[in-house]
């Protein structure tokens, strides 16, 4: 796993030196998992090399920003789109996407969404959860 580990690292730098902060690897080991079981479907073989390769940044990147762990309450529904921005900026770092001046105005503007963003547990959902 260290050299997988330091592979992915190479190539996406802090977005996963981060991910591996939270809850003991948890969610970067989760990553690794799901990467694994998608290139030993026996689906996966019957792809083109450009959805393989689709597939498997699909699979690698689809966590980057999560915060922890999937739990009920506090359930982190903002990690899909602070996902999204930092494979955009991970695209952009490897030279493989190069966005506009207009498309970057349009990045910042869609962050500061994303960053002022809560979705707050509802009263009826908060009744089914039991701490502990």
């Amino acid at each position: 796993m260290e050299m997988v580990d330091g592979e992915i690292e190479a190539k996406l730098g802090q977005p996963w030196k981060d991910l591996k902060t939270i809850n003991d690897s948890f969610v970067a080991i989760h990553t690794i998992l799901v990467l694994w079981r998608l290139v030993i479907d026996p689906l996966f073989p019957t792809y083109t090399k450009v959805e393989q390769n689709i597939l498997k940044w699909g699979a690698l990147l689809h966590d980057i920003r999560k915060l922890g762990y999937p739990v009920y309450e506090g359930k982190d529904h903002i990690h899909p789109f602070k996902s999204a921005q930092s494979v955009i900026q991970i695209f952009v770092n490897l030279g493989m996407l190069k966005p506009t001046r207009k498309q970057q105005e349009s990045l910042r503007q869609v962050q500061r969404l994303i960053d002022e963003s809560v979705q707050p547990l509802w009263q009826e959902e908060r009744r089914h959860f039991k701490h502990g």
